[in-house]
């Protein structure tokens, strides 16, 4: 445990070291127990924030509804999360091999979930200022942001230290899925936009 504890304070102090602590081989479950952790207390913080927002009510209160989409987002969300931090590792992994890279898919998988520990930061200033009052809401989404880039900092980090890439190579990893998908929902929006009037016109 004082290993586990002595990594998380390296994430911050001295992320390359720790990332290369990491690679060499830490017990499986550790990047599992943080990277769970770190989800479930993001999510908690949003549920206790952020249920009065979804509401829409006109008087502050929470309505059933919100209260109940935003416990069952809770419930789900570590599962959703586990299984998309898997499938980033593995979608990275392929691409960093395309490009040159040699190295762990496990390895990665490991890095991605220490990764995460900035957004206890993130989302603990985040609750603070949420529940100082509406005038705060918009530093707590900037604290997230802030949260979110240094995350992606890390992850990049990650990919050069369990792959030996060069910067531009690693961040090539990160955009190549996301220019990917920008363009299937354009191709997407471009087919299914024709119908869009007959579909309307047939609701008239």
């Amino acid at each position: 445990m004082k290993e586990l504890l002595e990594l998380v304070f390296l994430i911050f102090a001295r992320p390359r070291s720790a990332l290369r602590r990491i690679r060499e081989g830490v017990p499986w479950w550790w990047p599992v127990v943080v990277f769970c952790l770190v989800q479930l207390f993001t999510q908690s913080v949003g549920l206790a924030t952020g249920i009065g927002d979804l509401s829409g009510d006109l008087g502050g209160a929470s309505s059933p509804l919100a209260e109940t989409v935003a416990r069952q987002a809770w419930v789900l969300g570590v599962p959703l999360a586990l299984t998309y931090w898997f499938s980033k590792a593995a979608i990275w992994h392929l691409l960093a091999e395309f490009l040159g890279g040699r190295g762990s898919g496990s390895a990665l998988f490991s890095c991605l979930g220490f990764a995460s520990v900035p957004l206890l930061v993130g989302y603990g200033v985040a609750g603070v200022l949420g529940t100082a009052g509406a005038a705060f809401g918009a530093g707590a989404w900037f604290f997230c942001l802030l949260a979110g880039i240094w995350v992606l900092i890390l992850e990049v980090l990650a990919l050069q230290e369990v792959y030996s890439l060069s910067g531009s190579r690693a961040l090539a990893v990160v955009a190549i899925p996301l220019v990917v998908l920008v363009v299937l929902v354009l191709i997407g929006v471009a087919l299914l936009a024709p119908a869009v009037p007959e579909l309307f016109g047939e609701m008239h």
